[in-house]
């Protein structure tokens, strides 16, 4: 029987440990045959990868075209259609982004090794069901001596944070980049948003897959779009080098949505435009839509899975913006049977959550939703520090699982009505501090990273939180809100943070300062009394905008109490107390 497959080609010279290996299969010519290569019922090419001495991992291949992203610098036009605002400044590269296909197609095979040494793997390939063909070879990998962190994944005994393979905890934070605003340079904004974010140390965007820039299925429910999986590829990898990790956004909910940011017109799925769903609700109930989608995130995990700076799969935007969504449980069904799904063929485990167009969910209970993704633009004339601790502790008692704002501002209907009411990026401040200090996962994250943070160059806002979060281990047998040990002498003196086995992450902050208060006085002679155990403590205090140590100091406690007093706060301050051996 002739093969399928002719040849596999290891394309990765000098395969390595914890770095990306692919491998390109040659169809022969019976890809003629097939109808559609992106049809795992049609065409399912695996790969077994056992090392020596460790655990063998399945992975599917995926068809694709080898792909050219390059910026042509002698020509740009004219901005036309932007979901949002094309801003340049200067220095920024300036043209227009070309993609090039170089080949007819092809499958590949995306593997992350996770040990060294010599890995055989086996290749079965699948037609309409039926094996084949099977190969086997060997390769080696050479062993890397990074301290190498691993996937994300949740803190196991509080289930309130991040932490890596490793153990390490994972602060993320970061904002939304979730689509390109150029029409013209595309995925060449994301050089610069992040560059920039990289700079100022941030740590975790979002990106959509919207019609308008990475979805899959936009021109054919059933065949992907290949020039968008490239930019996707060529975006995520960018964000890899950079150390900015990523919540991917698999579907929005204006894809299926005639009222709510519509697109169900154009909706390839549409039976008005060749598809087979009467209304949109059908997408969760229909056993055939539901067999597709399945294909679609064997595709996506297949490609992207062995991305380690991927914090999670998002199934959804806001799918409660879906017509007629709140009327049923289909919605919940459809999240339970998919999250477990995902988790079932990601053979890397990376986290799983959706959201929705407020901050509770009773889908959020599900097992496999791994924290709750809340979205408000309820802070108008707010505080943040004053009122988002507060919501994260409720959110978090409802759900036992982390609270990570993947959404949070003071206006959902325009990024430059916001950059009026917040021009020095107070709001983007205290979602850092607040998330990250207030019982959250990590910072909360603004949406309006076009028209507010890019041409107000408001990125520093970012800086001092980011540093700061280096120095935090969340890992602790107590876990303690510092909100609930702490005396403070003054009023207008609120503090919020962690009381840790041997350390003390804390915030202090003027409760009158806000986006619409933004020039408090200072407060002289602050007085706080910390309820923790006896002993000597290592004081290091931080300036939250740089994230710099201004002062270090040997402090004692008393009686079960340590007080620390500061002549003067203005805005606010963070500290660390960490208790010496």
């Amino acid at each position: 029987m002739a093969k399928f497959i002719n040849e596999v080609m290891l394309l990765t010279n000098n395969p390595k440990q914890y770095e990306l290996v692919e491998f390109r299969l040659y169809p022969s010519s019976l890809i003629e045959e097939v109808k559609n290569p992106f049809n795992y019922d049609e065409v399912n090419i695996e790969c077994t990868f056992t090392p020596e001495n460790g655990k063998g991992m399945t992975l599917k291949a995926f068809w694709t075209k080898e792909a050219v992203i390059t910026l042509d610098e002698s020509t740009f036009l004219e901005e036309e259609g932007s979901h949002g605002i094309a801003y340049y400044a200067e220095g920024e590269p300036f043209g227009k982004e070309v993609l090039e296909f170089i080949d007819n197609g092809h499958f590949r095979i995306r593997y992350l090794p996770l040990c060294s040494g010599k890995i055989r793997y086996q290749l079965k390939v699948y037609l309409n069901g039926e094996l084949t063909q099977l190969e086997e070879d060997e390769f080696n990998v050479e062993k890397n001596d990074i301290n190498y962190r691993g996937v994300i994944s949740v803190e196991p005994q509080h289930k309130r944070n991040f932490v890596f393979q490793n153990g390490e905890t994972f602060i993320p934070i970061g904002q939304n980049v979730c689509w390109f605003t150029s029409r013209v340079r595309k995925t060449f904004d994301y050089d610069v948003w992040f560059s920039k974010m990289q700079e100022n140390l941030m740590n975790i965007c979002r990106i959509w897959l919207s019609p308008w820039s990475f979805a899959l299925h936009w021109q054919k429910m059933d065949e992907y779009d290949l020039a968008n999986a490239a930019r996707l590829d060529r975006v995520l990898t960018i964000a890899k080098d950079k150390g900015i990790y990523v919540m991917l956004t698999l579907l929005n909910h204006g894809q299926f949505s005639a009222k709510v940011n519509p697109m169900w017109d154009k909706n390839p799925w549409n039976i008005a435009n060749g598809g087979f769903l009467a209304y949109p609700m059908e997408f969760f109930t229909n056993e055939k839509a539901k067999h597709l989608y399945k294909n679609q995130l064997q595709y996506i995990v297949a490609r992207y899975g062995y991305l380690d700076n991927l914090l999670a799969w998002e199934l959804w935007n806001e799918v409660s913006w879906v017509d007629d969504h709140l009327n049923s449980d289909a919605g919940y069904k459809w999240h339970e049977e998919m999250s477990a799904y995902l988790k079932n063929i990601d053979p890397y485990h990376h986290l799983v959550s959706t959201s929705f167009h407020n901050e509770t969910n009773e889908a959020y209970n599900i097992p496999t939703i791994d924290f709750a993704n809340p979205h408000t633009y309820g802070y108008t004339e707010k505080n943040i520090n004053n009122t988002l601790p507060i919501n994260l502790e409720t959110f978090y008692q409802m759900y036992k699982k982390p609270i990570f704002y993947s959404e949070i501002g003071i206006d959902w209907r325009s990024g430059v009505e916001t950059a009026k009411q917040d021009p020095l990026g107070i709001t983007l401040h205290q979602q850092c501090w607040a998330g990250m200090l207030g019982g959250g996962a990590g910072s909360a994250m603004n949406w309006w990273w076009d028209s507010h943070v890019h041409p107000h160059n408001l990125y520093y806002r970012f800086k001092g939180a980011a540093k700061y979060a280096q120095y935090l281990d969340m890992i602790s047998d107590r876990y303690v809100l510092l909100k609930d040990v702490t005396e403070i002498n003054h009023q207008d003196i609120k503090c919020i943070g962690y009381l840790l086995d041997n350390r003390i992450y804390g915030y202090l902050y003027d409760v009158n300062w806000k986006y619409t208060e933004p020039n408090v006085n200072p407060i002289e002679n602050v007085e706080i009394i910390i309820a923790c155990d006896d002993g000597t403590y290592e004081l290091r205090i931080f300036d939250t905008l740089s994230g710099d140590i201004t002062e270090e100091r040997i402090v004692e406690t008393s009686n079960g109490k340590l007080a620390l007093f500061f002549n003067r706060i203005h805005q606010d301050l963070a500290f660390i107390l960490k208790k010496q051996s």
